[in-house]
């Protein structure tokens, strides 16, 4: 159901990244045994039992007057014949249109995507299609819903229109299901190594994207705070759902931009050996401590 590449026959399959990085190396012959084949594939089986920890932090930072960020931890189980469901829902807001604007906006974003994933009752949990196209439309009825409150008399005359960045993540096992659309972040912290999960929809992400600039130059530049989507645009098309597998000892981040403003990628290594909880406390401490310029929400899954 996807437009496939004919350099990658695997990129267009709906597969955590996890899965195709497999596909291709056994496809190239990258595995001189059967026997390490086995063995890597072994790595992406789930145990029986995937336990997770998770924390949530917001500050108000140094500089700004009121918190417009949201944060919110969900965790559904329905055990009924027509619907039986375990997931947890991890979500990061980013409220934008000033003083009792912004952080309308990151509210309702929140309670909006808890509705509307609630009312998905009928989805087969197990097909990923099914679930990433679910959750596109989730997203796209998130931003209608802003929209609305846009139009309402209290901001339809405003210039600064209330909106919200969105990055969230919804576990179904070691199945992991990121969302996003604005410039909040996802990211993997697994064997010491942090990898981006989200690319941001910002301007500064697209001079990145046209060679034009490098990640490094992209950390401080002038224009850094233009996105190129929000929930909240009336004519919304950008937005992202990417399935990754995560195992024990992986710990999932989300950040607002407080955080991605003020630290770099690198920075954040010093801070996360240590439970969630801590990890928060950690990255909010070094937000702060680097200016803390902007609100700061962290959150912080363990896997085990």
């Amino acid at each position: 159901s996807s437009t496939m590449r004919l350099d990658d026959e695997f990129g267009a399959l709906m597969l955590a990244e996890e899965t195709k990085t497999l596909a291709r190396q056994i496809d190239e012959n990258e595995f001189e045994t059967v026997a390490q084949a086995a063995d890597a594939i072994r790595t992406l089986l789930p145990s029986t039992h995937i336990n997770v920890q998770s924390a949530i932090l917001s500050d108000v930072g140094q500089e700004r007057e009121i918190n417009e960020d949201s944060g919110m931890i969900l965790k559904i189980q329905r055990h009924a014949v027509l619907d039986r469901r375990d997931l947890e829902l991890y979500v990061v807001a980013d409220g934008m249109g000033g003083h009792e604007g912004g952080e309308v906006a990151s509210d309702l974003t929140m309670r909006a995507l808890e509705t509307h994933l609630n009312a998905k009752s009928a989805i087969d949990w197990n097909d990923n299609v099914a679930v990433k196209n679910a959750l596109l439309e989730v997203i796209d009825l998130v931003n209608a819903d802003v929209v609305a409150l846009t139009e309402t008399p209290r901001y339809k005359g405003t210039r600064a229109k209330p909106g919200s960045t969105l990055v969230f993540a919804l576990r179904l096992g070691a199945r992991v299901f990121v969302g996003n659309v604005g410039d909040s972040r996802a990211y993997n912290y697994s064997n010491g190594v942090l990898e981006r999960i989200s690319k941001d929809h910002s301007y500064v992400q697209t001079l990145i994207d046209r060679g034009e600039i490098t990640e490094e130059e992209a950390f401080d530049h002038p224009e850094g705070s233009v996105i190129t989507a929000h929930i909240g645009f009336p004519k919304l098309k950008t937005r992202d759902v990417f399935l990754r597998l995560f195992k024990a000892g992986d710990k999932l981040l989300l950040v607002s931009d407080g955080v991605t403003d003020m630290l770099r990628d690198r920075e954040y290594l010093p801070h996360l050996n240590d439970n969630p909880e801590a990890v928060c406390r950690n990255l909010v401490d070094a937000s702060n401590a680097a200016g803390g310029f902007d609100n700061i929400t962290v959150v912080c899954v363990e896997f085990s």
